[in-house]
């Protein structure tokens, strides 16, 4: 096994000692040599702390490209070590998901919405979690706010279920959930809520005992609160559940929880893709690979931080 030098300084000074042969000056000598070796390595871990310390905190915000180059700086700074290589890899899994969900809106792209195509301005309260045309300018947006047209997103489920990020409202206040047949204008299901004590997400279900959604079938869905003032816009889109195809259905079968969030985002299932990882957010709250592909997964569709770091109220 190879020696530290510091390791035969020591020696050095050992046999000399015993030998009655050490004399002050050749003993500072030694230690001054000792503690230059010791200052390299501290330093050299000071260095390599830091640099993991800030590509997590990188990994943290998403900010993937600056967290893999502190982490390989890291890696330099201590060849192979474990941790180091670790993180690399793992953020580059998250890179790569990341990629993946950028292609959420390939089947049945997300066309402008209206009622919450101003998200983010003071008049919108209430957000969906879907995907939204988010290249369109916010003037562009509030001059089709009225527009026919309506975000369409895709589900393989019967009773699917909505989400979406409620910010605090009076204690008294109401919110209306409707979803109807786009062709007939029929209602499926409504149901009136309780606004939320606090600010979160709430979802709300198709319940069992209501009729599924029809195959190919498009569903208009809107959310509003009771007391609708004129600048309230309400949020609404469609829904249409579709049968994932064979290959699709094999490679679900097959696939982890997490790797099955992806699979569902990238083939335009955004219902499955956004439930799966809320179902495992709910189980897990303080799973860190989940909650960073919680965040990779709404990231991708232009919503705000606080947003994707509220909380995950209970289901309706």
């Amino acid at each position: 096994m190879k020696q530290k030098p510091w390791l035969k300084y020591l020696l050095v000074v050992l046999l000399i000692g015993s030998a009655g042969l050490i004399t002050p000056a050749i003993f500072n000598q030694f230690s001054a040599a000792d503690s230059m070796e010791s200052s390299v390595l501290l330093a050299r871990r000071s260095r390599y702390d830091q640099l993991m310390r800030q590509g997590y905190a990188a990994t943290r915000r998403r900010q993937y490209s600056r967290a893999l180059r502190f982490f390989r700086q890291a890696l330099a700074a201590r060849p192979g070590d474990r941790f180091a290589r670790r993180a690399i890899a793992n953020v580059s899994r998250y890179q790569r998901r990341v990629s993946r969900y950028r292609r959420v809106a390939r089947r049945g792209r997300p066309r402008r919405r209206r009622g919450a195509a101003t998200r983010g301005t003071n008049s919108i309260k209430l957000i969906p979690l879907i995907p939204t045309d988010n290249d369109k300018s916010e003037s562009n947006q509030q001059a089709n706010a009225n527009s026919s047209d309506l975000s369409l997103f895709l589900t393989t489920a019967k009773h699917p279920t909505f989400f979406f990020y409620i910010p605090p409202l009076s204690q008294e206040e109401e919110l209306l959930f409707e979803l109807e047949d786009e062709n007939s204008g029929d209602i499926v299901y409504e149901v009136t809520l309780k606004a939320p004590q606090k600010a979160g997400i709430i979802s709300i279900t198709l319940p069992s005992n209501k009729p599924p959604l029809e195959l190919n079938k498009e569903y208009l869905w809107s959310l509003s609160k009771a007391s609708n003032r004129p600048d309230d816009l309400r949020p609404e889109g469609l829904i249409k559940r579709e049968q994932p195809n064979q290959d699709l259905s094999s490679k679900l079968k097959a696939a982890s929880p997490l790797d099955r969030v992806t699979l569902y985002a990238e083939n335009g299932y955004w219902e499955d893709s956004l439930r799966t990882v809320a179902d495992l957010r709910s189980k897990s709250p303080q799973d860190e690979e989940i909650n960073i592909e919680w965040g990779n997964l709404l990231g991708t569709v232009n919503l705000d931080e606080n947003v994707i770091n509220a909380p995950l109220l209970s289901k309706r």
